[in-house]
């Protein structure tokens, strides 16, 4: 179920409106798809199968009926999968009970990554949370390349396509279609305009130095 908006609500006002829930079958089905998508959860749960049932069961209770939130919980549990199904059971008993703290988690993951891959996930959602508008994924690849006083993009510095969204753990995506790059979730964006100035400190100024190098460079 996506949340409620005043400001939505306020422009349909004169319109019948109906609530549209996910029911139990519907998460249920989602998330065994979302287990079955995961190679470190594939293999855990030969080792130990009864984690299926459980992390069924764990992900549907914190869901909150949303799709989002289950993904972003199996993503988690994903994570604790490369590691030992104790670290599974772990995740799932200290699973976060808002999606703020949900987001919280997906960000400490991030800063537990290696530093280039933490430096470039960074770099990656800062783009797209000071963005004034949305862009293509070509240009984020360009925009992740380039550093201030650069004369030329460097090709062998383009992060492939999807090393770039996979990294940001599915906080980011991209369009299959249209291929532009924006956040997964209106509430991913409502996350991050409170919080952007302590994720990505400085950024806003590092961002206009790069493009402002990028103006001048020779193509």
């Amino acid at each position: 179920m996506s949340r409620y908006l005043d400001s939505i609500a306020e422009e349909l006002e004169a319109y019948q409106r109906f609530e549209i829930r996910a029911n139990k079958p519907d998460i249920e089905l989602f998330i065994e798809h979302q287990i079955r998508r995961n190679r470190n959860l594939r293999k855990i749960m030969q080792r130990s199968p009864s984690l299926r049932d459980d992390i069924k069961q764990g992900v549907f209770n914190t869901a909150e009926n949303m799709f989002l939130l289950a993904r972003l919980h199996v993503d988690s549990l994903g994570s604790a999968a490369g590691l030992s199904v104790k670290h599974v059971r772990n995740k799932l008993r200290t699973f976060p009970s808002t999606l703020k703290g949900t987001y919280d988690d997906v960000m400490e993951r991030v800063e537990n990554q290696e530093p280039d891959h933490r430096r470039i996930t960074l770099k990656a959602m800062a783009w797209v949370c000071y963005a004034f508008q949305a862009f293509l994924l070509k240009e984020l690849q360009h925009a992740l390349a380039v550093e201030p006083g650069d004369t030329v993009v460097d090709e062998d510095l383009v992060i492939f396509g999807q090393s770039t969204t996979s990294l940001c753990a599915g906080l980011v995506v991209v369009d299959q279609r249209t291929d532009i790059v924006n956040l997964v979730h209106y509430s991913t964006k409502s996350y991050f305009d409170d919080t952007r100035h302590i994720q990505f400190p400085e950024y806003h100024a590092k961002i206009t130095l790069v493009c402002a190098t990028y103006l001048t460079l020779d193509f």
